[in-house]
């Protein structure tokens, strides 16, 4: 998944915005991967993107909106 884990999310944000798909919900590591990938959504066209967290208060989901 390449050095920062989010190689792949990379790949699939445009993969799948440009299929039609109009809500992506990503699984991420926490708070450290959060911001970057609230940018890679926000940067591939999603409209609107938020962080949901988890039961524990960590940030688990970030989902995209089309």
């Amino acid at each position: 998944a390449g050095a920062d884990g989010l190689d792949l999310v990379r790949r699939l944000v445009s993969a799948v915005r440009d299929r039609g798909v109009r809500t992506l919900g990503l699984e991420i590591g926490g708070a450290e991967q959060a911001a970057e990938v609230q940018r890679l959504l926000a940067d591939g066209g999603w409209d609107t993107v938020e962080v949901r967290r988890d039961l524990a208060g960590c940030d688990r989901v970030v989902v995209g909106w089309a």
